[in-house]
């Protein structure tokens, strides 16, 4: 076995591991279609694709970009 079916191996376990854990997560009740950030209509296309979601776009890409800071800040 050389590295790259090694790598493929390791790869195919962390997708399957990945999807079992999305299987099993609660992902809690449906969305109310506000958002709990801004208290604004979450877009109904979002509702769509992802009808738990809590913000709207445009709180989650700022959620999203302040846990990418922290990560990069590191614990502190």
């Amino acid at each position: 076995m050389d590295e790259i079916d090694l790598a493929a191996d390791v790869a195919a376990l962390f997708t399957e591991a990945a999807v079992e854990s999305a299987r099993h997560r609660d992902l809690g009740p449906l969305s109310t279609g506000i958002c709990k950030s801004c208290n604004e209509a979450i877009e109904p296309e979002r509702l769509k694709a992802t009808p738990y979601a809590k913000l709207c776009a445009s709180c989650a890409a700022e959620a999203e970009e302040e846990a990418l800071r922290s990560r990069r800040r590191g614990p502190g």
